[in-house]
């Protein structure tokens, strides 16, 4: 009967270390997901930087005409959030762009929510793409 409280003593630090694991691997995941989608976006690839909204949020997503018209030159995250549980981030983006057919440099604030899908095992965007309206 003494090692009882070993056994639950260890058995708590092996749990408390898969949760550990768990939170470092979904970090890892989301910071991959966030530079692909920086990079797409930085690289005028918008199709590719919106395969990462969640289907149900493409109501919320700038279309890519709206696009057309712009130079993504600077993406740069001012702020974040995250959850204690690790699911949800929350960041700020300070977007620089250029109007193309004008040629003038602008600057606009994103907010963006990513959210872990347990199920699916991926980071999804809930707010879509960053809307620079000309």
């Amino acid at each position: 009967m003494k090692t009882a409280p070993w056994f639950l003593s260890l058995l708590l630090l092996v749990v408390m270390a898969c949760t550990t694991f768990s939170e470092k691997s979904r970090m890892e995941s989301f910071n991959d997901t966030a530079r692909i989608h920086r990079w797409a976006l930085l690289n005028g690839d918008y199709k590719k930087a919106a395969q990462f909204i969640d289907p149900e949020a493409k109501d919320n997503a700038a279309t890519y005409d709206t696009y057309q018209n712009i130079k993504i030159v600077d993406y740069k995250v001012t702020d974040s959030d995250i959850a204690d549980d690790h699911l949800r981030i929350e960041q700020e983006v300070e977007l620089h762009y250029y109007l193309l057919n004008r040629n003038v440099l602008k600057t606009a604030q994103s907010r963006q929510v990513w959210q872990y899908r347990l199920e699916q095992k991926t980071w999804v965007l809930e707010t879509g793409l960053p809307l620079t309206a000309p």
